[in-house]
């Protein structure tokens, strides 16, 4: 393990890891299906046949009726790491223009988001939480390609009855957070189980998120 982070109060020390044995978060129950294809990378949940021409060709080929369905574009960006949005890198990213593209897409059928939110009908709110949740989809396998999946240990000052040395008792480790936007991605909630809200806001307040 990789410790990227660690924070002390007077009885606290919290340490924060990258996770290395993460696993994709398209193998969790996700509303979206991805359609990717890459010469050297698996990636999403299926593969792109290369045969129809374009990639309006391959929605028409993988999407039984793709007006009925919430369809977002993927681009990945391949520098030193890879990175996966719903947007183009071009003018954002350095060398975008020649080491990213579009590589696939992102969707959800009609019959997929009724499904998921449990309704028969579907409403211009529906469709745009469903944008909103395909693009969480994508920015949570973002951070696992770059590697920012992390997990935690915490622990206690505790002082020996017999001779009074202090040493440090585990009381809590957790992985599998994805992103190192720690306050919202759950692991300082987490944290915070076996403490205090308040001791774990003051950990995280000092933590540098550089």
């Amino acid at each position: 393990m990789r410790k990227v982070y660690e924070v002390k109060t007077e009885d606290l020390t919290l340490e924060i890891y990258n996770d290395e044995h993460a696993k994709t978060p398209r193998e969790w129950d996700n509303l979206g299906t991805m359609v990717c294809g890459h010469k050297r990378y698996d990636l999403g949940d299926a593969q792109a046949t290369g045969k129809e021409g374009s990639w309006q060709g391959e929605i028409e080929h993988q999407v039984e009726e793709p007006e009925k369905a919430v369809i977002l574009p993927l681009y990945l960006y391949d520098h030193s790491q890879l990175a996966m949005d719903t947007k183009s890198f071009v003018g954002r990213a350095h060398h975008a223009e020649w080491d990213s593209g579009e590589i696939g897409f992102i969707y959800a059928t009609y019959e997929d988001i009724k499904e998921w939110f449990m309704t028969d009908e579907i409403t211009e709110d529906t469709l745009e939480l469903t944008r909103k949740m395909l693009k969480g989809e994508v920015k949570t396998y973002n951070n696992y390609l770059q590697g920012k999946v992390y997990g935690f240990e915490l622990f206690k000052k505790e002082a020996c009855e017999h001779c009074g040395h202090t040493e440090k008792e585990l009381i809590d480790s957790c992985f599998g957070f994805y992103g190192n936007e720690f306050e919202s991605n759950g692991l300082m909630e987490h944290a915070g189980d076996m403490i205090s809200m308040e001791q774990a806001q003051k950990l995280f307040n000092n933590l540098d998120f550089a």
